[in-house]
């Protein structure tokens, strides 16, 4: 018999940060791309449209997602497993649903100070 075991918690942590970054890539470049080519030719182009606002927001989670992602690599076998667990449980149950929000929210709220 071995004594080596599996650990994976953090894991949950690391794929939420990762999928939510590689998810917020793809929503940024729908966007920007809907904001090319439906926004405004003359008056300021692509940072006219509505969608660019996405976008920006988009782009600021993509980053933070990566640097949360790549810090909880580097420090996930230093932490206790009951850090872990409950970052697990952080990501899961506030992190991801909350992202959401911030993103929609922060989209409408640069656009309204844009204009």
């Amino acid at each position: 018999m071995s004594d080596v075991t599996i650990d994976l918690s953090g894991l949950i942590a690391l794929l939420i940060f990762f999928w939510s970054a590689a998810l917020f890539l793809v929503v940024g470049i729908v966007n920007v791309l809907i904001a090319n080519f439906r926004g405004p030719k003359k008056t300021g182009g692509v940072k006219k449209h509505p969608a660019f606002g996405f976008f920006a927001v988009a782009v600021v989670l993509m980053v933070l997602n990566l640097v949360a992602f790549g810090l909880l690599a580097y420090f996930v076998d230093a932490n206790v497993d009951t850090f872990n667990d409950k970052l697990d449980a952080f990501a899961l149950y506030a992190w991801l649903p909350i992202q959401i929000v911030i993103w929609i929210a922060g989209a409408l709220i640069y656009n309204k100070i844009r204009k």
